[in-house]
């Protein structure tokens, strides 16, 4: 015969410290049940919030991949025009996506090409800001300073040359920004720098 189940009496769960625990939980839990509920529905809701905006984003960035791919096919065909409408699109549609962000490199370009210094130096400038290529974003500095210089804004163009040296790009671009640097000092009558820079450049072996 089955020995009856002892009930626990609550003086007794008073006596042991962790029944004691158990039981304050759950008569904390049964108190407070329905602000639980409440908070555990709003969690769940957050979760499928976050899976949601995760998917859209994914979805934006396939997107924008496809309308890079049709600028970038009409970039090399040399329709600047057309190239600029497309450059424009992915960059008003998908500017916070990676292939966003890289439309404003080529529109800077394009807008270089048309003579439209003003507007290529507010887009190559957007491109510096915030990209995740950093052999562009060199050759971007580069053509920035030589905006900059144009405007006889040489302090600009200084900082802008300077920086791409703390880029990882290649040799050759940082070779040639230090040139153009050079250069600039030599404008801005700082000599013994610009001679630093140079001899720094003639002693290295990849020149």
């Amino acid at each position: 015969m089955l020995k009856p189940k002892r009930k626990i009496t609550r003086k007794e769960i008073q006596v042991d410290p962790l029944l004691e625990t158990m039981g304050n939980v759950q008569k904390h839990f049964e108190t407070h049940k329905q602000s639980y509920t409440r908070y555990g529905s709003g969690l769940i809701i957050l979760i499928i919030a976050l899976v949601f905006f995760n998917n859209k984003q994914d979805t934006s960035q396939l997107e924008a991949n496809a309308a890079l791919g049709r600028a970038m096919i009409v970039w090399e065909s040399k329709d600047w025009d057309n190239a600029e409408f497309q450059f424009e699109l992915l960059t008003d549609e998908f500017g916070q996506t990676k292939s966003g962000k890289l439309g404003n490199y080529y529109l800077g370009l394009i807008y270089m090409q048309k003579g439209n210094k003003e507007t290529a130096l507010k887009a190559l400038n957007e491109f510096v800001s915030k990209n995740d290529y950093p052999m562009l974003e060199s050759n971007a500095r580069i053509q920035l300073a030589d905006i900059y210089k144009s405007n006889n804004d040489l302090a600009n163009a200084i900082k802008h040359l300077r920086q791409v040296d703390k880029i990882k790009c290649s040799s050759s671009q940082k070779h040639s920004a230090k040139i153009h640097l050079a250069e600039l000092l030599l404008d801005s009558e700082k000599t013994d720098e610009a001679e630093e820079i140079v001899k720094k450049i003639l002693v290295e072996d990849d020149v």
